[in-house]
């Protein structure tokens, strides 16, 4: 007795699971809906069992599957639904199997399946409308329009789908800035695709663009003022310990800002005037006042009045800050220079003359540079006029002008060649002399 009692044990600490364990075969699925043209999927579990599983269709034209049956050993499989066509029917699971402790399993499980048209991919508009008013030319396939100029402060923009099922977006009133504007309409079709409609219109500007200043005045300095001229440069004595500044809009709706009363520290101080336009656009005139200090000097000033780079558009001079002085020969129907200059010092300031104009047959245009301590130094560019120099009224006096305006450099260029000439000749001679000498000898 003992002996059966140990095995039934023994049994059941080895088996435990294959006798007591519940056996079962599962569909996952008991309904789903398809889109005309897609598929979906549902799953059939044996769970500690084993059996035969047959599928079959009601309507395989509505929805067909891609199994006729399958064998499930504790197992799963999973089986393809294809939507064919609009509509519904059912999937039916035929089950046949029995669990491992010989319970049978025998029924018949169904799926119902909706087939779904497909989902309009149509984006298109039927119409689109800016103030009620049909844009010219609309078409349903063309997306972009130039709806010209307006004086108008906003739009309305109103549009209709050819698709009830698709959205619009982008429409309604719209607030016009200066200048162009653009306003996208968006159509989303119920399958997700979506097409933009883009309209640009352009709102007329009438404002003033007067951002110039009619007067300015600096109180203790001596101000020349000039409308074009956005820079000036002062220096004071060290007893003004302030000054004021007021400026007068040329234009009665443009804004000024910068003005009022500075207090004055030793050396420099920068000031900036602001003159804001009607249509937004600004200008800035810019005040520098060199106050000195108790001792009545400037501390250490820059000399350093000399141009680090010039260059002259379409033109090679090549260019060297020692040299003072270029020649350019320009075609007869030129009558500026475009000049591109850089400073060494970014403290000192240049002034061009006479760039314009060139109706001689030698022009000079000059650039006055000046140092943050007050010191100038002019580079000239001598402008030649080829067909004026050639014409036979160009007297020798002019042509003699032209020799004098040579630059100390190349005057010592000419002079090194007459020398290096010189030195040739005579050493020809001194060869020949030799030769002359050594043949008499011979003789």
């Amino acid at each position: 007795m003992k002996r059966k009692l140990l095995l039934i044990i023994c049994l059941f600490m080895f088996f435990p699971l294959t006798l007591f364990a519940t056996g079962s075969v599962n569909v996952d699925k008991s309904s789903v809906t398809i889109e005309k043209g897609k598929t979906a999927t549902f799953t059939v579990s044996a769970k500690n069992s084993a059996g035969k599983i047959t599928f079959s269709s009601s309507n395989s034209s509505v929805a067909s599957i891609d199994k006729s049956s399958e064998w499930l050993d504790n197992n799963s499989v999973k089986v393809t639904i294809k939507a064919n066509e609009a509509g519904s029917t059912k999937i039916n699971i035929d089950i046949n199997a029995a669990t491992y402790d010989e319970e049978v399993i025998k029924k018949t499980q169904t799926i119902t399946v909706t087939v779904t048209p497909p989902k309009s991919s149509n984006n298109n508009l039927s119409s689109l409308k800016v103030n009620d008013t049909l844009i010219l030319g609309f078409s349903s396939s063309k997306t972009s329009y130039d709806l010209g100029s307006t004086n108008d402060t906003s739009i309305n923009i109103n549009a209709s789908s050819e698709d009830s099922k698709s959205t619009i977006s982008g429409t309604g009133k719209k607030n016009l800035l200066y200048g162009k504007n653009t306003f996208k309409i968006n159509v989303k079709a119920e399958n997700g695709s979506t097409k933009t409609y883009t309209l640009n219109i352009t709102r007329i500007d009438n404002r003033s663009n007067d951002n110039y200043l009619s007067s300015l005045k600096v109180s203790g300095v001596d101000l020349k003022f000039n409308k074009t001229t956005e820079k000036y440069d002062f220096i004071v004595e060290h007893s003004l310990e302030s000054v004021t500044i007021s400026a007068t809009v040329s234009d009665s709706k443009a804004k000024v800002s910068g003005t009022g009363t500075k207090k004055l520290v030793d050396y420099t101080n920068s000031f900036n005037v602001t003159v804001e336009a009607e249509n937004g656009s600004k200008r800035v005139y810019k005040i520098e006042i060199k106050r000195k200090n108790s001792a009545g000097t400037l501390g250490v000033l820059s000399a350093n009045n000399s141009i680090k780079s010039l260059k002259i558009k379409n033109y090679d001079i090549s260019f060297n800050s020692n040299n003072n002085n270029y020649y350019v020969e320009v075609k007869n129907d030129v009558n500026t220079l475009n000049l591109d200059i850089v400073l060494s010092d970014s403290k000192a300031k240049y002034e061009i003359k006479n760039n314009s104009n060139f109706d001689k047959p030698i022009n000079v245009v000059t650039i006055s540079v000046t140092s943050e301590s007050g010191s100038t130094k002019d580079y000239k560019i001598n402008v030649l006029k080829k067909d004026l120099l050639q014409n036979s009224n160009t007297s020798e006096e002019n042509k003699e002008e032209v020799k004098n305006e040579q630059t100390p450099n190349e005057k010592k260029d000419i002079n090194i060649f007459m020398i290096i000439s010189i030195i040739e000749f005579i050493i020809i001679i001194i060869v020949v002399l030799f030769k002359r000498k050594n043949k008499n000898t011979t003789l």
